[in-house]
């Protein structure tokens, strides 16, 4: 029998990128999971903003594709903790900042790589890990 209180939410997992054909690039990126603090405290601003809206207005106004869109972006490098052998195209190891993880994200030639950022943060299992038996 197995005790599902062996299972343990983690605050973050590696994800490794994959190429065009789906194999892997050896390049892994950091990203916080659900019980992150800093996604959770960016999760429960959302939802602030959207209660005092109804609260003030009692109707909710959603947000322009563009300013959601941006936003997206935004919360993605927020959830990006770190990279791993990440290198320009000279080959010099990219420094991690969340800014310069936002400023990848907004090109349009890597929405491929946001693409699978987000499929990752909605996986729920990958941020989830079970412990050893005592």
């Amino acid at each position: 029998m197995t005790s599902i209180l062996s299972i343990k939410s983690i605050p973050s997992a590696p994800v490794e990128i994959k190429d065009e054909n789906g194999a892997p690039t050896g390049v892994t990126f950091e990203l916080a999971g659900p019980t992150h603090p800093q996604r959770k405290q960016l999760a429960m601003q959302a939802q602030r903003r959207i209660q005092a809206q109804l609260q003030k207005t009692g109707k909710v106004t959603l947000d322009d594709p563009v300013e959601q869109d941006q936003q997206g972006k935004e919360d993605l490098a927020a959830f990006t903790l770190g990279w791993n052998g990440f290198a320009d195209e000279a080959g010099q190891p990219v420094p991690f900042s969340q800014q310069k993880a936002l400023e990848l994200y907004s090109n349009d030639d890597y929405a491929w790589l946001v693409d699978q950022l987000k499929a990752a943060l909605n996986e729920k299992e990958r941020f989830m890990k079970r412990s050893a038996p005592v």
